[in-house]
């Protein structure tokens, strides 16, 4: 399971994306965009710096459960 999945700030933020914006989701469909949006912080590099920037531990965390 990827490191973003656990922590708690990056869920949050993850919920208010889609509260404001998937409704209409069925729990099936909110899983999954939660594990792709976790696997393009991940690896996006764009994404990346952006969690870089936020949540630099987070990001170290990140890296450390690749290795």
């Amino acid at each position: 399971m990827s490191t973003l999945l656990s922590d708690k700030w990056f869920l949050a933020c993850v919920d208010r994306a889609i509260e404001r914006c998937g409704k209409g989701l069925s729990p099936r469909q909110i899983g999954a965009f939660k594990r792709a949006l976790a696997h393009t912080f991940e690896t996006h590099p764009m994404a990346r710096k952006l969690l870089q920037q936020s949540r630099p531990d987070l990001m170290a965390a990140v890296d450390k459960n690749k290795n």
